[in-house]
């Protein structure tokens, strides 16, 4: 009877102990594949392949469940193998790569057979990006040699941080950068080509105290040098739109401006939009085999620019300008082909501005001087007393290009939201032509006339 009990009480405790030993089991094989150093506990000898990623110039130590007498490693390049005793083996990650490790007991049979991988530690740059950047969702692979960053950012200036933390990590040319932007941001420009003549401008640089809240301290370099009439205009300002679009508009009234072109270009951040608003003239190329090809040359308002959002509110801005005009003045004559010149008036910027903010570009000269000589015919030719028949008069007139870029940071939103102008449009009635004038019966469906400050129909893009 006492043999019995004790044998339930030895039972009892062995699957008690079971029981102890499973969970740690269970918990081991979780570890295993893991990218850390955490110790790998095997808990009984096994045939499968046991997946292990071992971190780079690191070591992990695995726990056998019975003792080693052989140990096989098929490539000790990547990753050394020490039998530290019959059931501690200490695993070191010498390069990026992999290898697989067998282990046999005394009898010749296997252990353990484990499938290593060596990677790059990656855990100090996931937690530098986790207190550089908490809020977004940013996440780092290794794969081979490589890191690939992936997730979701707010905006591609967070995307470019990440790279920039990346490489301080990871060699540049081992960096693939995979991250995408929630919301793919565009910039609509708002451009405004116009010729003022010379003493407009001047006037334009000078009066700076007429525009309300105008801060002279916000031009970038001299805008005004020299004073009287040998002034010169040169430069770029920033300064509110509204201000900028009242003084040109005034300028126009009184016949001192004329508007080119007002191009309205959007595109997406980062990429390159154009506009040509002109033509384009043929310019005759003699072939080596004696064949005359025709290329076409742009002429006109040509814009090119490219935004990157750095923010919600700023842009970083390259702007091409180029106003061209075909000129027969220095044309020449190629194989029969009348080709004309270009008189062309360019620039080029790059700034970092706020969204709505407004950029001028003034400087762009170009002077035409005439020369006209009227007199008697025949007696104005005459030697020496000629100049008593005739005289000579110059005509000198200077025009200067201004280039106003406004850009903004918009989104696209559902047509259904916006109001067209047919929208409840009906025809007049007969009493409503004739007698009332009006030529649409109802314009708008809406009863109640809009509140002061709000618009009477969603229109055109969502500025932020």
């Amino acid at each position: 009877m006492i043999v019995i009990q004790r044998n339930m009480v030895r039972a009892a405790l062995a699957m008690l102990l079971a029981l102890a030993v499973a969970p740690l089991g269970a918990g081991a094989q979780e570890q295993v594949g893991v990218p850390s150093t955490d110790a790998i506990y095997i808990d009984a000898p096994t045939s499968d392949q046991l997946k292990v990623v071992l971190p780079l110039n690191k070591a992990r130590v695995v726990h056998l469940p019975v003792d080693a007498r052989d140990v096989l490693a098929t490539n000790s390049a990547v990753a050394d193998v020490i039998l530290k005793t019959p059931r501690i083996v200490y695993l070191l990650g010498n390069e990026v790569g992999s290898t697989n490790v067998l282990f046999h007991n005394g009898d010749g049979e296997q252990i353990a057979r484990l499938d290593i991988r060596v990677e790059v530690d990656l855990t100090a740059l996931d937690d530098m990006l986790a207190i550089l950047m908490p809020d977004e969702d940013i996440e780092v692979v290794s794969i081979n040699e490589n890191v690939a960053l992936t997730g979701t950012v707010s905006t591609p200036q967070v995307s470019a941080n990440a790279l920039i933390v990346a490489q301080r990590f990871v060699p540049a040319a081992n960096i693939v950068n995979l991250v995408d932007v929630r919301n793919s941001q565009q910039v609509l420009l708002k451009v405004r080509f116009a010729e003022m003549n010379r003493q407009a401008v001047k006037e334009f640089g000078i009066d700076s105290s007429w525009l309300p809240g105008f801060d002279p301290l916000g031009i970038a370099f001299g805008i005004v040098s020299g004073t009287g009439a040998t002034a010169s205009t040169f430069g770029t300002i920033t300064a509110s739109t509204d201000r900028l679009t009242t003084a040109t508009n005034a300028l126009e009234e009184y016949n001192l401006i004329r508007t080119l072109a007002e191009p309205t270009v959007t595109a997406i951040s980062g990429e390159l939009a154009s506009v040509l608003v002109g033509g384009e003239f043929p310019i005759p190329v003699p072939g080596s085999d004696g064949n005359v090809t025709i290329e076409y040359r742009e002429f006109g308002v040509i814009l090119e620019f490219t935004p990157i959002v750095l923010s919600n509110e700023r842009i970083s801005l390259h702007v091409s300008t180029e106003v061209s005009a075909t000129s027969q003045q220095d044309a020449i004559i190629i194989d029969g082909f009348n080709v004309p010149s270009l008189t062309v008036r360019r620039a080029s910027t790059s700034v970092d501005i706020q969204s709505g903010g407004s950029l001028v570009i003034a400087g762009l000269l170009q002077n035409d001087i005439n020369e006209t000589v009227s007199g008697f015919p025949g007696l104005k030719d005459l030697p020496v007393l000629g100049v008593l028949f005739r005289s000579t008069s110059f005509e000198k007139q200077e025009t200067e290009l201004v280039v106003m870029v406004t850009p903004y940071i918009v989104r696209p939103i559902s047509p259904a939201d916006i109001a067209y102008p047919t929208d409840g449009f009906a025809p007049p009635s007969d009493v409503e032509l004739y007698f009332l004038g009006r030529l649409s019966g109802v314009y708008s469906d809406r009863i109640e006339l809009p509140a002061v400050g709000e618009l009477p129909a969603n229109v055109g893009f969502i500025v932020e």
